[in-house]
């Protein structure tokens, strides 16, 4: 089984995570009561990251590995940027997934910018947008946040005690996520010991709610890319997910490749040790690529996916990039670490 999600899920520090994550008890459970199965989990949570992280790796973290269940917790992280985007980002995901025949469970956390609109009987837009998706492809959903805020108003657990990492603001500790993950195990419960349904994904898939949806999205090898020196490509020991990366710390160095596609992202090895990176499509200006350097970024070694553009003209395109130091807050260096470029045909 896979957990894809931000800092929530994530299981290690070393990615945005916390040791007292809710996807520690799912495993829990199914060791438990099923100890004769050989189980692997690959929980692939990224802290600071959205639905477009997930689609980017979900090839090689979850298809490749024949994972039968996914957990998806996105609806935090997703909450950022424009509907619409995250929309395409989330159907694409799903898509995928469910084509390859394995089932997905979408969780729903909490932040506290959604206590108002909680409380009040309101539904978060993020959530509400992630629901339609699950009925429409009929996939489980649970709402952890809200059962969380339930336990709260029966005095079972404090606001301090459910989120004491981040400021009382989104991070669970070991409290918290076992609540978390209490209603994500009786759904579990109620499918596999009543029902011993199989977890593969059975059903015909319907057509999209989105017709540009990412479903489509496909890695431009690195063969393709043109680099003006100083680059190279070393090997990368400290990200689970990618093995190697392509590097420059010189100022205004140039990366350049021809793409057929209607989208276009790219995975970085970010952190405010970073340069700032301009980039053009065809022959349009220069754009300033839209890295988030946020409080909480640290100084290198973030797996961070960008989305670069989401409405070209379908067809063949050019893409070019540089990097500069530039002297502004949070910029502490000139380094560009790049894993991957993905377009979406």
């Amino acid at each position: 089984m896979g957990f894809l999600g931000g800092s929530i899920t994530a299981g290690e520090e070393n990615t945005g995570g916390l040791e007292s994550n809710w996807p520690y008890y799912i495993r829990g459970w199914f060791l438990s009561e099923y100890p004769e199965v050989r189980l692997t989990v690959n929980n692939c949570g990224i802290g600071g990251t959205g639905s477009l992280s997930g689609l980017m790796r979900c090839e090689k973290e979850i298809i490749d590995v024949q994972c039968d269940l996914v957990f998806l917790e996105y609806a935090v992280n997703d909450c950022y940027g424009e509907a619409e985007k995250r929309q395409r980002e989330r159907e694409g995901l799903i898509r995928k997934v469910l084509k390859r025949g394995c089932d997905i469970i979408l969780v729903y956390t909490f932040r506290r910018d959604m206590h108002r609109k909680m409380v009040s009987g309101g539904v978060p837009d993020v959530i509400a947008e992630f629901e339609e998706l699950a009925e429409h492809y009929e996939l489980s959903s649970v709402w952890s946040g809200k059962y969380a805020i339930k336990q709260l108003k029966k005095g079972r657990i404090s606001w301090e005690g459910w989120l004491p990492v981040s400021g009382d603001n989104i991070h669970p500790g070991y409290a918290g996520s076992q609540i978390y993950a209490e209603p994500v195990l009786d759904l579990l419960k109620e499918t596999l010991t009543k029902t011993k349904t199989d977890l593969s994904f059975q059903k015909t898939l319907p057509p999209p709610l989105n017709e540009l949806n990412y479903e489509t999205i496909a890695e431009i090898p690195m063969q393709e890319w043109s680099v003006q020196a100083p680059w190279c490509i070393q090997r990368e020991l400290k990200s689970p997910w990618y093995n190697k990366v392509v590097y420059t710390c010189a100022d205004g160095a140039q990366l350049s490749f021809a793409f057929s596609g209607r989208a276009l992202m790219v995975q970085l090895n970010f952190g405010k040790r970073c340069g700032v990176f301009y980039y053009k499509i065809d022959d349009r200006p220069w754009k300033k690529m839209p890295v988030d350097r946020a409080y909480w970024v640290p100084d290198k070694d973030w797996c961070t996916p960008v989305l670069l553009e989401s409405d070209l003209a379908q067809g063949k395109h050019t893409f070019t990039m540089k990097t500069v130091f530039q002297d502004e807050p949070d910029c502490k260096g000139s380094e560009c670490k790049i894993y991957t470029f993905m377009t979406v045909r």
